[in-house]
């Protein structure tokens, strides 16, 4: 326990160091002296190192065993694997806190190393002292509160004599337990090593845009120079939340066995919010920069991506909203209540002391302007993450208030479905409009061609659903009753092939991706006749000069990807529910039969497999149409012959002895065109194995959506050229 009772004095340490920085900072402020804040900033160094090393006691605590330790026995046992028992840090409530404490000194120190040049310019220089109050602020609160929740604490000898009698967990000889009660089994998958993290690293950095912003109101200093900072350090939360939430959708899908990856689940939607705000400042900041406009609105939106980011984690650890990923959280919510009025307050109150000096010196000139497109997706993008707060709560208040369970994942669907369709059209249309105002001949002659392929590619779509014999009848593709009309309400009720939402959404798809075709082949013939530049070099320059730009482009382009895999996959979904098989009998699906070839029961627990395991192979076959039915004899023979063998899939069970509960592994066939989904959800003592079986198309561009749109994101960010760092221009 000794290492543990290090840990919580260096996280004490931390706690107090954030109090000489502060102090450091304000003195060098008041005095004008700027050995303080040099000081100040050589003690992020030092911070980091501190919350640094009480993580690593903590993890050092998980990997040794120390089960004395009420959260290491709560969420660790002797058979898991290192790599859990590493991930196990924020695998509950209190270690979670001490992991986004760290994160959160982590950033800080990146930021106060970037000060070491950033103070060369007189803005910089200026701004220092005051990024470093708001983030030891917000250091603070977190290790005070990581403090009071206290993830090393040690349980007394009757508490853990209790345990050890009740769980039949043996005591060694100095009355210390030798085994925990185990992970929750929903989170004994990789992906709970790998989506945590991520999303975390993207939470925690909107924590230095925030502070550069309040900075800024604070000093006065609302000139160019906070802009450039602040965009790039948005950009690396971006790209982090973004890459989080797809990790999660990613690991709901191959965990939970429901054949999706998102629920419109409150703790889910929290990692939304923040995501909507900042997306809308990445396209607005661009307003600032090129026209001097919404510099108000800007400031505004930084601070309530920020304020949203509190209010995802007080979601998640207040208990305040049902979720199967809350924590249970005591009094903390309270605490995170009085962090968030206290950020309100404080923002709102600087935010209103400088407004005369955010009035920029630009106006709207014109509706068909690339200004009033980015403007429109501003407020598509916040009035989305709106509606989605409002609902998030909206069964809560309907349950605490009027006494009724309204909770309704349709309701998602039906307000935000169209306001994702106009996103996506601004979206296609943004690149086609100049800055200022655009003629109507100029955006004639850019919509053409791309509005022109996009007719056809949706002409050909449902040519392709007929000749598949996916196309429902004219009253199901088209609103032409009453009926029908009333269905538009609700996107997920319709017929796969549905104009709304399935041709709206593809067509808009391949709309963005006509639109920035058409703007790479403009600019190519550009270069290719005004500097005689041949194909190869036209394409090469135009990309690495203007890097920013088109690599915001190929981020939109990631975003028509993953909308098709998304509407694919849920409008196109084929579904076998359980089905009741004993082995060698099938199930068809689609074009597949599946069947259980082989069952068997392993009940002892092995290293790093803390579980029974309950399993069943399955074969999946794909007989071709022409051939004949399964019969007995040589017609079955003659059958089998056609079959082609397309996977065998091993699916199981895991039974936890000391949770005394059962869950189940999905098995996953992945292929280019669709996923071959198989769980199995419970047997039972005649052999009689229930199954479901999903297949879902196109799931590949999910994947393929997100890599693209990190990638152009990260070929956004890179400093090769002189344009202004951005999604698009």
């Amino acid at each position: 326990m000794e290492i543990l009772n290090f840990g919580r004095q260096l996280l004490l340490l931390a706690t107090g160091l954030t109090v000489v920085i502060f102090l450091l900072s304000l003195l060098g402020l008041c005095l004008k002296d700027r050995r303080f804040v040099v000081s100040a900033r050589t003690g992020f160094y030092a911070l980091l190192a501190l919350t640094g090393g009480s993580a690593g006691c903590l993890v050092h605590g998980f990997v040794n065993g120390v089960y004395d330790c009420e959260y290491i026995y709560n969420y660790s046992e002797k058979l898991l694997p290192t790599g859990f028992k590493i991930a196990c840090l924020w695998a509950g409530l209190d270690g979670s806190l001490l992991f986004w404490t760290f994160l959160v000194t982590l950033y800080s120190a990146a930021l106060a190393f970037q000060h070491r040049w950033s103070s060369r310019h007189p803005t910089g220089r200026r701004l220092e002292p005051y990024v470093y109050l708001v983030l030891t602020s917000v250091i603070f609160f977190f290790c005070l509160v990581t403090y009071q929740e206290n993830p090393f604490e040690s349980m007394t000898f009757e508490k853990r004599l209790q345990l050890a009698s009740s769980h039949n967990i043996a005591m060694d000889s100095l009355g210390s337990l030798t085994d925990g009660s185990g992970l929750n089994q929903q989170l004994v998958n990789y992906w709970f090593v790998i989506h945590p993290p991520v999303l975390y690293l993207g939470f925690t950095a909107w924590t230095v845009p925030f502070a550069l912003a309040l900075a800024a109101l604070l000093a006065g200093e609302l000139g160019d120079y906070w802009i450039r900072v602040v965009r790039r350090w948005t950009m690396v939360a971006w790209i982090f939340l973004t890459s989080g939430i797809i990790l999660g959708g990613l690991w709901a899908y191959r965990q939970l066995g429901w054949g999706g990856y998102w629920a419109w689940d409150p703790v889910e939607n929290a990692s939304f919010l923040p995501w909507c705000t900042g997306t809308a400042f990445l396209h607005s900041i661009m307003i600032q920069e090129r026209r001097d406009m919404l510099k108000a609105w800007n400031l505004l939106l930084i601070l309530t991506s920020f304020f949203l980011t509190i209010v995802g984690t007080w979601m998640t650890r207040s208990g305040v909203v049902d979720s199967i990923h809350a924590f249970a959280g005591g009094d903390i919510g309270t605490k995170f209540q009085y962090f968030l009025f206290a950020i309100a307050a404080v923002s709102l109150l600087l935010f209103a002391f400088r407004l005369r000096q955010l009035r920029g010196t630009s106006r709207l000139e014109s509706m068909l302007s690339r200004e009033s497109a980015f403007f429109l997706n501003n407020w598509i993008l916040v009035l989305i993450a709106a509606v989605v707060f409002f609902l998030s709560f909206y069964d809560k208040i309907s349950h605490d208030y009027f006494g009724k369970d309204l909770k309704n994942p349709g309701l998602f669907n039906m307000l935000t479905t169209p306001l994702f369709a106009m996103l996506l059209f601004l979206t296609a249309v943004g690149p086609c409009l100049g800055w200022v105002k655009t003629s109507r001949e100029k955006l004639r002659a850019n919509l053409l061609w791309p509005l022109a392929a996009s007719c056809v590619f949706v002409g050909l779509l449902y040519l392709f659903f007929s000749l598949r014999g996916l196309l429902g009848t004219w009253g199901e593709v088209l609103p032409l009753s009453w009926v029908a009309w009333s269905k538009l309400l609700r996107p997920e009720s319709q017929h796969p092939s549905a104009f709304y939402p399935t041709g709206v959404f593809l067509g808009l798809s391949f709309f963005i991706v006509s639109t920035v075709t058409f703007e790479f082949l403009r600019g190519m013939k550009s270069r290719m006749l005004d500097r005689k530049e041949d194909i190869l070099t036209a394409f090469f320059n135009l990309v690495v000069r203007q890097n920013r730009r088109y690599g915001g482009y190929v981020v939109h382009i990631g975003i028509a990807i993953l909308t098709t895999g998304i509407i694919a996959s849920s409008m196109f979904k084929v579904k076998e529910e359980n089905a009741k098989l004993v082995v060698g009998e099938s199930v068809k699906v689609g074009p597949y039969e599946v069947t259980p070839t082989q069952k068997t029961l392993v009940s002892e627990v092995r290293p790093g497999e803390p579980y029974w395991r309950d399993e069943v192979k399955f074969q999946v076959t794909r007989v071709p149409a022409q051939a004949l039915p399964v019969a007995h004899g040589a017609e079955a023979a003659k059958a089998s012959a056609h079959r082609e063998i397309v996977a065998e899939l091993d699916t199981e069970r895991r039974f936890y002895p000391k949770k005394q509960e059962w869950i189940s592994e999905v098995s996953i066939h992945r292929k280019l065109l669709e996923d071959i989904y198989i769980y199995y959800p419970m047997g039972d003592e005649q052999g009689n194995i229930y199954v479901t079986v999903f297949l879902n198309p196109l799931m590949m561009l999910i994947y393929l959506g997100w890599f693209t749109m990190i990638g152009g994101a990260l070929f956004a960010a890179i400093p090769i050229s002189g344009s202004k760092v951005g999604l698009s221009e």
